[in-house]
């Protein structure tokens, strides 16, 4: 697999992308399946790397 050269680019497009779920359902309704699904194309394990802890 490819490294991403621009890990921040991804970061916001998954915040960005994520706002709408949390709106819509809000925070206790929304899963990370919610969030992945949204984002077409990124997986789970994407979306846990660019925000472990």
């Amino acid at each position: 697999m490819a490294r991403n050269k621009y890990p921040e680019t991804t970061v916001e497009k998954i915040l960005d992308v994520a706002e709408r779920p949390f709106v819509e359902r809000g925070n206790e309704h929304t899963t990370m399946a919610d969030i992945v699904e949204s984002l077409g194309g990124l997986t789970k394990g994407a979306v846990h790397h660019h925000f472990k802890r």
